[in-house]
């Protein structure tokens, strides 16, 4: 429960959720509302916000302490005890004028104007309604203290601590070890990860990690959860938004069991680090799924490549004279992969600018084990606009290794697409690009990217894509005619 100072704002957000992080100040939206009041004790039994109620039992999940109540003493003093903090006022019928939070100090508003119906006290801001109602019982003592925070479960010895980052926090939760990919040890570290910032923001592009034995870099491992290739790491690129927390996990290859680990964060956008050590003589294990040696199948499936691709691509950090003046230039183009069997193959693509099969990209390529279904294709040689190559390596094509624009999500969650990502460097003029390739096998609908993020279409996808799809014809040279 976080303390009162971050009090009404996150009770209305968690409310939401229908989960509790925190408790928020109960008093700081309530406004005026109608009639007057009357001497009493009451106790919160409704609390309702966007669409959701609760209710009952439901309540107790904002108070650690018992029941949250308002008292309006025949003085003309009372005490409202919300979320574990307990606020003095003064009241006259229809108003309560309230002093600071006897916990934090602070001073919350001065007036907040309530009806009473019969037995019925409301209060009502902005969507928000606290439902009150009279008891005939005697208020329950009041805490003199706020509540202390309870341990978290699962922290090694000397990791309890929050790193503060900038406008993120991360704290340690707990680690273990795991099978990777390729069935060696591995280190799964779990953290909390708080944005504190104004924006929704993510841990993989706010925080840079490493991890050491021995003053030794750690490499990264790809740990498995199940057949759908899904990765420990996948709640790393998950949006969280300002004032909320999630939970990470990452995953390096251990080196020694016997060295120590030390596994330290830094902010992206500041200086800001912190660093905690982990002993692995104190972890245990836990289920992975790692692939089949042979690579799950992937050989027999290149048919997953082969044939005709369609979808578009854009080039961005552009550098040189001629080539910004196209920064986020964004065309249809087309693509054929030929497989061979032997798991090689060749791969074609043009765009719209040309006239017919004017080929932009040509590449032999071969296919390996990646982390779907599909596998991997990555390029041996080839070249970019005819003249600058493309060497063995420098394209490595895995659904799950690259993302879908701005959407946050990898490339794996749309139905068979595959993203080409490079640098085109000009060996003419100089300057080049960096130029990245989104497609979809020729006769597949985008329908999964209309409904998540309509503005990344191909340009010709509803006026002659779809209506050549729709008649079954096959994939033309030329682009938009």
């Amino acid at each position: 429960m976080k303390k009162a100072k971050r009090l009404f704002a996150a009770l209305l957000a968690l409310a939401m959720l229908l989960a509790l992080t925190g408790c928020g100040n109960a008093l700081s939206m309530l406004q005026k509302v109608q009639k007057s009041g009357d001497a009493g004790y009451y106790i919160l039994t409704s609390m309702s916000a966007e669409g959701y109620t609760f209710e009952g039992d439901d309540l107790k999940i904002f108070s650690s302490t018992g029941e949250m109540y308002i008292q309006l003493k025949e003085d003309k003093t009372g005490v409202l005890f919300m979320c574990n903090d307990v606020t003095p006022f003064t009241w006259e019928p229809g108003t309560a004028t309230f002093g600071p939070s006897q916990f934090s100090g602070e001073k919350w508003l001065d007036k907040v104007s309530y009806t009473l119906e019969g037995d019925t006290l409301s209060m009502e801001a902005d969507g928000m309604e606290l439902v009150f109602t009279r008891s005939d019982g005697t208020p329950p003592p009041l805490p003199s203290a706020p509540p202390e925070e309870p341990e978290e479960p699962g922290r090694q010895d000397g990791n309890t601590g929050v790193i503060t980052l900038g406008d993120y926090e991360v704290s340690y939760v707990d680690a273990c070890l795991m099978l990777d990919y390729d069935g060696e040890d591995a280190v799964v570290i779990t953290l909390d990860f708080t944005n504190n910032s104004s924006e929704a923001a993510c841990y993989a592009f706010s925080v840079w990690e490493q991890a050491t034995q021995d003053d030794e870099w750690l490499d990264s491992a790809v740990v498995l959860l199940n057949e759908d290739y899904e990765q420990v790491t996948d709640s790393q690129i998950e949006d969280v938004r300002p004032g909320r927390s999630i939970e990470v996990r990452t995953a390096f290859a251990l080196a020694d069991p016997s060295e120590p680990i030390v596994f330290s964060v830094e902010a992206l956008d500041s200086n800001d680090s912190g660093e905690i050590t982990i002993d692995p003589a104190d972890l245990w294990y836990e289920d992975s799924y790692v692939p089949d040696s042979s690579g799950g199948g992937w050989e027999d499936d290149t048919g997953w490549w082969d044939g005709d691709w369609y979808g578009w691509w854009y080039l961005s950090n552009a550098e040189g004279n001629y080539w910004t003046e196209r920064e986020g230039e964004w065309n249809d183009c087309c693509a054929t992969i030929t497989t061979y069997g032997d798991g090689s193959g060749y791969l074609e693509i043009w765009d719209e600018r040309g006239e017919g099969r004017n080929l932009l990209v040509e590449c032999e390529v071969e296919f390996g084990p990646g982390f779907t279904l599909g596998g991997c294709m990555y390029s041996v040689d080839g070249n970019f606009y005819g003249d600058d190559r493309i060497g063995e390596g420098d394209w490595l094509v895995d659904a799950s290794e690259s993302y879908f624009m701005n959407t946050g999500k990898t490339v794996s969650s749309y139905d068979h697409m595959i993203c080409i990502e490079g640098t085109y460097t000009d060996p003419e003029y100089g300057g080049g690009f960096d130029y990245t390739f989104y497609l979809k096998p020729w006769g597949y609908y985008w329908d999964d990217v209309e409904e998540d993020s309509p503005a990344d279409l191909p340009d010709y996808y509803y006026d002659w894509y779809l209506p050549l799809i729709d008649a079954g014809e096959n994939m033309p040279y030329a682009i938009g005619g």
